[in-house]
């Protein structure tokens, strides 16, 4: 695959996870697009390809290290709630600026911020939550 192959595929792959994301789908989206990602950090010539994996990657990894749901408290459904809207729309919509600043070539910056600061945000709220119990 040439590097334009390689930054058309991660678009779609993030599309794709988008859409499981927005639609709750089962399955596993952000596995599936984590797995991709790995599968490019050592196959891509493309640094900043490259660099996008890695961050994708490591977000799903602590997604799934400190948010996917393994918090039992009284407040637990209300953590899932905020869980949920996390991935439904701001993850979702994050993942569909960046396929768009891949596909694009232009700079995915903004799409980063907006996937981290939803996350943190999510993640701070989750907290008020625990602390609340």
């Amino acid at each position: 695959m040439t590097v334009e192959d390689d930054r058309m595929k991660f678009a779609e792959e993030l599309r794709i996870c988008s859409r499981a994301l927005a639609s709750a789908s089962s399955g596993a989206p952000l596995r599936r697009l984590q797995h991709f990602a790995r599968d490019v950090l050592f196959s891509t010539p493309d640094r900043k390809l490259r660099t996008l994996c890695f961050i994708i990657d490591q977000w799903v990894k602590d997604y799934y290290l400190n948010f996917a749901g393994d918090v039992f408290s009284p407040s637990w459904e209300r953590i899932e709630v905020i869980r949920k809207e996390l991935l439904r729309q701001s993850a979702s919509h994050a993942f569909d600026r960046l396929a768009d600043a891949v596909a694009e070539g232009t700079n995915p910056i903004e799409a980063l911020e907006e996937l981290v600061t939803s996350y943190l945000d999510g993640i701070a709220a989750a907290n008020v939550e625990l602390e609340r119990a």
